[in-house]
């Protein structure tokens, strides 16, 4: 039987929360300092695009394990395994279109989490009064997958955080589908369902919110089709490219990646952009 979350203080997806569920051998307050740590690499990326991009859009990414790993890092400490990740982001077309985007991410989080970052200052004043900077959001995926929210409360999350950026930012912002995840391997069942509800749900927050905001850039990117495997095992992941059915190694996130480029490039070139959705 399932375990119930519903009794931690931070269940609630759409309520801004500090992390209470954390890997083992680490607490809260690792948590909170790892936070801290965000704080401050945002502030000084932000100020060295400022020097040294002038005038030029710049890209943070916000996440979970996916955007950390970007990073070179799973929760905060450096992996062997992780080390080709930042690689590929610093050689990607989308780091040459956008040079040194950062990555703002902490393996485990869910919406309520990244809420709670943002509200304690992972995107600064000075990034929130900036126009050209673009904001990439990819989180939900730990919602289904550790506390068992469902589609509607995850995707609740998800807006909520868009809602967030939207309310208190003058930046743009694009919206990643989540990216399909399977079992573990061994293990039996899967969630691609839910997944491809909680996308069809995002797609319809964008296209509302670009409704009640007109001329805000604001989009919809589902990238979700590069890891979709009908011929898998478990009939969805492409273990090739995401060898533990959620996080893309290093062959998955080239064209993630490239991807992303392209729905960024189309953002910033003109607001009335809405990507469409490949959900198979």
């Amino acid at each position: 039987m399932p375990r119930d979350y519903s009794a931690f203080t931070d269940w609630s997806p759409t309520r801004p929360h500090a992390r209470q569920l954390l890997p083992k051998g680490k607490t809260p307050a690792d948590w909170i300092a790892l936070h801290a740590r965000r704080v401050s690499e945002a502030t000084a990326w932000h100020s060295h695009q400022l020097e040294t991009r002038g005038d030029y859009p710049r890209l943070a990414l916000l996440g979970d394990s996916i955007t950390e790993r970007l990073g070179g890092t799973r929760f905060g400490e450096r992996y062997p395994e992780e080390l080709e990740e930042p690689l590929v982001l610093q050689v990607s077309a989308l780091a040459r279109s956008w040079p040194l985007p950062i990555a703002l991410g902490i393996s485990g989080d869910q919406t309520q989490h990244l809420l709670w970052r943002l509200k304690g200052g992972e995107v600064s004043a000075a990034m929130a009064a900036d126009r050209r900077l673009v904001l990439s959001v990819l989180i939900g995926t730990n919602n289904l997958g550790i506390y068992g929210h469902t589609a509607q409360q995850t995707a609740d999350g998800v807006a909520a955080v868009v809602s967030w950026l939207l309310e208190h930012t003058s930046a743009s912002v694009l919206l990643h589908a989540l990216l399909p995840r399977g079992p573990p391997r061994g293990s039996k069942g899967t969630i691609h369902g839910v997944v491809g509800e909680v996308n069809d749900r995002l797609r319809l927050h964008v296209e509302l919110q670009r409704q009640s905001h007109p001329g805000r850039a604001i989009a919809f990117a589902n990238c979700s089709h590069i890891f979709s495997d009908t011929y898998a095992i478990d009939g969805v992941v492409n273990r090739s490219l995401m060898p533990d059915a959620l996080h893309p190694n290093d062959a998955g996130f080239r064209p993630l990646l490239d991807c992303w480029r392209t729905h960024v490039s189309k953002l910033v070139g003109g607001s009335e952009y809405l990507a469409l959705s490949h959900r198979q």
